[in-house]
């Protein structure tokens, strides 16, 4: 087959997680297929949107130069000109199948593109862009999402992100805010946008602007549905994912579980002797906030006493947080490393006992554990997202509470007074899957995709779309936005359901015709203020449910109760909408 690989980012312009994996990915598949690459980068010079060539590995490698300019929100997930490029690259290529590995920094829309021209794809899911306007799950005051998918919690992210983005206006803050390196009065502020007090953010007159976002937030979320229900085959590596994302309205069974392989080879020296005491603990990744590093730092500073000792290796952006990292260090045996390739890998693995990742984020697939693995090194990650999935706590590594340097340095000191344990967990690490194995997976899902697109199975299995009536004003104070983003991802099945709102003009209009203009959604959402458009749309059996806003009209209310269509409660959650149909 020939195959295009897409991801936002790949090697040597980029070398974050995901662009890694598409590298060996790509290797690995070249062995057996036509592979080319198409990708984005920012380099120091070229012109916007144009498309430079290059040959890695012996592959084939197009990158699209984006400068990001004009960029917003909705331009982040369809952006019509890098659609453009893409189909352009399609005629050259002409590929038989397109494996996306991300779509950030590029357009949601090149599903559609492949789409159109009746060509295969599979999608790999490897966070949580699809569902987190922020990716990670992960609040900008470093604390978990405590209800994934909920609008109201988005929107506070949102407003976080422009109050982060305004006070720390040419810095580049990375995640979010630590309290101790927050300048005076920015924590109390940032604490309050995420108990709904905006006016940090907004003054008085802008006081629909939070109902904008949410109205907006809604609306990209519907279209990001769209386009996973247009992929022809979804993959997940971790079942963490694939299980929250049926929870928020995929099909169960539509997310193939795929586990990510590495590549292995000399990642374990087999004639190389355990390295000796003290404990010698190992870091490797960027360091950023949500990497939890001073949570690792903290634990260790708890353990002066004790025979361990720890080198940090990464780097990363947010030089102010390194910074930062390194002056909250009080125990004299913990080193900085500085940035390493992977050739240095196996040395770095074979001289240290154990492997901490301190994440403070819901993990999809972390590349290091598996790493650390490959080398017979147990780790140490708390319990959370896909991490349990890789660690067996007590068998081949140790679990924890995620942010708790008290039970971080529990279980290193446990190590420390337990060398058994620690050859214990070394044992008791499993075979790591390695990249044939794990493209051999992939190959039989390309086959399975490549035949439903000759079959030209229709992606909504021939249902309707569920037709939901929401009657009230469009307007902040009725609780608009929220109610319709949830019902416009209403179901677990595509086709998505379609919106007709009747009601007064409210504050919320003008956004919603202009949002629903930029994402293509007219289709979704159709508004009219009379009435008499609620009439003939039960009239001609139009509407399956119905929603009721404050302030809407009696009439129309009344309309919907002698008809007997099923008026759903604005309160609760909106999901499952198929048994309407």
């Amino acid at each position: 087959m020939k195959i295009l690989l897409v991801a936002h980012g790949y090697p040597p312009h980029s070398l974050a997680g995901v662009e890694v994996y598409t590298r060996w990915f790509a290797r690995t598949l070249a062995a057996r297929h036509e592979v080319r690459v198409f990708s984005t980068f920012t380099p120091p010079e070229g012109e916007d949107l144009s498309l430079v060539d290059e040959l890695l590995d012996g592959i084939p490698v197009t990158f699209l130069v984006n400068r990001f300019a004009d960029y917003d929100p909705i331009r982040e997930v369809r952006h019509d000109a890098i659609a453009d490029r893409f189909a352009v690259h399609l005629e050259r290529v002409r590929p038989d199948l397109v494996h996306f590995q991300h779509l950030i920094k590029l357009s949601a829309t090149l599903l559609d593109v492949c789409r159109a021209r009746g060509i295969p794809t599979v999608l790999t899911l490897h966070d949580y862009w699809f569902l987190c306007p922020v990716i990670t799950l992960l609040r900008r005051d470093l604390e978990l999402c405590p209800a994934p998918g909920d609008l109201a919690w988005c929107t506070r992210c949102e407003v976080a992100t422009a109050y982060l983005n305004r006070e720390e206006a040419g810095t580049y803050y990375i995640a979010g805010m630590l309290e101790p390196m927050a300048k005076p009065g920015q924590w109390a502020a940032l604490r309050g946008i995420y108990a709904d007090r905006f006016d940090p953010v907004f003054a008085p007159e802008d006081a629909t602007a939070p109902a904008v976002a949410t109205l907006r937030i809604g609306l990209v979320r519907r279209f990001l549905r769209d386009r996973l229900d247009l992929a022809g085959a979804v993959a997940s590596p971790s079942r963490f994912l694939e299980d929250l994302l049926e929870s928020h309205g995929l099909a169960p069974g539509r997310i193939r579980h795929l586990p990510n392989g590495i590549e292995t080879a000399g990642l374990r020296d087999a004639d190389a002797a355990p390295p000796p005491p003290p404990l010698r603990v190992l870091y490797l990744g960027t360091i950023n906030k949500h990497k939890g590093v001073h949570v690792l730092v903290e634990a260790l500073n708890r353990l002066v006493d004790r025979p361990v000792e720890a080198d940090i290796h990464g780097v990363g952006p947010d030089v102010r947080y390194e910074a930062w990292v390194r002056g909250l260090v009080r125990n004299a045996r913990v080193r900085f490393g500085g940035r390493y390739d992977r050739a240095d890998l196996p040395a770095l693995l074979a001289s240290h006992h154990v492997v901490v990742m301190p994440s403070l984020w819901y993990e999809n697939y972390p590349i290091v554990i598996r790493e650390a693995f490959a080398a017979g090194v147990p780790v140490i990650a708390p319990r959370l997202g896909a991490m349990p999935e890789a660690i067996r706590d007590g068998v081949d590594g140790l679990l924890y509470g995620a942010g708790d340097a008290g039970a971080l340095a529990a279980a290193l000191a446990r190590l420390a007074d337990e060398p058994e344990l620690l050859g214990r967990l070394s044992r008791g690490i499993g075979p790591v899957l390695g990249m044939d194995e794990h493209v051999a997976a992939y190959e039989a899902l390309y086959a399975e995709a490549a035949a439903a697109a000759r079959r030209g199975e229709p992606t909504a299995g021939g249902r309707r779309a569920p037709r939901i009536l929401l009657a009230g004003p469009s307007s902040s104070g009725a609780g608009f936005a929220r109610v319709l983003g949830d019902l416009l991802v209403a179901g677990t099945r595509p086709p998505r359901p379609e919106v007709t709102h009747v009601g007064p003009r409210g504050d919320l209009a003008p956004a919603l015709e202009a949002f629903t203009a930029r994402l293509g959604l007219a289709h979704a959402v159709r508004s009219s203020a009379e009435p008499a458009a609620a009439q003939a749309a039960v009239a001609a059996g139009q509407v399956d449910c119905a929603v009721l806003l404050p302030g809407v009209e009696e009439s129309v209310a009344a309309l919907l109760r002698a008809a007997g269509i099923p008026i759903l409660d604005p309160d609760v959650p909106l999901h499952h909408l198929e048994h309407l149909v």
